[in-house]
């Protein structure tokens, strides 16, 4: 593997190709982070050199001489664009290709083929296998920047509204089309992992009044400061918060336990408590508070009497799905808000009863609202 540091091009990785310099002006950090990334791929350090000077100044740049080194570096930090060697030792550039367009965390990224046979056959061949484009060898400096940064912008603006087609528009937060994928791919992890699976419902107490007394856009604020109370909270990077809708969230807490959830409820309670957004229409405190519902999996409940624990479904329709654990989170909600607002429940699936999160078990209320959401 070869790595670009400043006026050097250093061999890495046991390798024994000498370094070679760029000229007598120092190169700056190529491996800056807000520059997009390009991942140049190719068996002759000369070229790695050549297109390393081309694309100076504009694009941080990482190198690898073998397919198998840029493979492991392409899925350890995916890049903006792989500019990639057809005819390597080894693992060549077609089967580098299809191994990335099968890989989902670098299937997105674009495939610049590089090649010295510039034919038809060759360059069919190229886009075939999953090329984005096509660069004959030698290479022109004028081409390989026009090609390069046509590709990494279109790159950017594809990554740009698949960002978009999953985060809520107001607050920042994931919305509910991305908050079904992850929930069913947790659970599905679950199922196959052993490992405990938790969600928790967050509803903002009256939060209509709340708009009626200070106003809509007033509202539009308050929920981003409640977002970003519990985007406070979500620290592990698996931990997903979500808009629900209106102005509920929810939470989804993998390899979380039903104690670990309820630790997590409370830290949230906190959060949005300490933003202190006031709030002159509320019953239950000067400021915004919120109301919490919350259950947890452990994948021996994802038996045959998971199917039928949760009597409060429908019979023609299971619950032994990643939905049977959002409803139950839901119906302790309802608890939490029936029983005063500004509090967290949990409810067991199977169960009846929901329960206060930091009461004992003999405080419990039937998972229904006895008052108004």
């Amino acid at each position: 593997m070869l790595q670009i540091r400043h006026n050097r091009l250093q061999v890495l990785g046991g390798l024994t190709a000498p370094s070679a310099t760029f000229g007598k002006q120092p190169m700056p950090e190529l491996l800056a982070a807000d520059m997009p990334r390009v991942l140049i791929v190719d068996d002759d350090t000369t070229m790695l050199i050549a297109l390393s000077r081309m694309l100076n100044g504009r694009f941080a740049v990482q190198v690898a001489r073998t397919g198998q080194d840029g493979l492991r570096l392409a899925r350890l930090d995916p890049p903006d664009l792989v500019m990639l060697d057809v005819e390597m030792p080894g693992l060549g550039g077609h089967e580098v290709c299809a191994q990335l367009k099968q890989d989902p965390s670098t299937s997105d990224v674009p495939v610049l083929f590089l090649t010295a046979n510039a034919d038809e056959a060759s360059e069919l061949r190229a886009l075939d296998s999953g090329g984005a484009d096509f660069l004959a060898k030698p290479p022109r400096a004028a081409i390989v920047k026009a090609r390069v940064g046509n590709l990494v912008r279109m790159k950017r603006l594809a990554d740009r509204l698949r960002r978009e087609a999953v985060t809520d528009g107001l607050t920042g937060l994931a919305n509910r089309a991305r908050l079904d994928e992850v929930l069913q791919v947790e659970w599905l992890r679950t199922l196959r992992n052993s490992k405990p699976l938790a969600v928790m419902m967050v509803d903002v107490d009256h939060f209509k009044a709340y708009n009626d007394h200070h106003g809509h856009q007033a509202g539009d604020d308050a929920l981003r400061e409640v977002a970003a109370a519990l985007k406070s909270v979500a620290r592990r990077p698996a931990d997903l918060v979500a808009r629900y809708g209106g102005e509920e969230f929810t939470f989804v807490l993998p390899e979380t336990d039903l104690e670990g959830a309820c630790t997590v409820a409370q830290s949230v309670l906190a959060a949005v408590s300490m933003a202190q957004v006031p709030h002159g229409a509320s019953s239950v405190a000067d400021h915004l508070t919120v109301s919490i519902g919350l259950s947890s999996l452990n994948s021996a409940q994802a038996g045959p009497a998971l199917r039928t624990a949760d009597s409060a479904s429908p019979p023609d329709q299971s619950p032994a799905d990643a939905a049977a654990l959002l409803r139950c989170a839901d119906m302790a909600l309802y608890s939490a808000k029936s029983n005063g607002r500004n509090q967290a429940w949990y409810k067991v699936l199977g169960s009846q009863a929901a329960v206060a999160v930091g009461m004992n078990t003999a405080h419990k209320a039937d998972s229904k609202p006895k008052g108004p959401a």
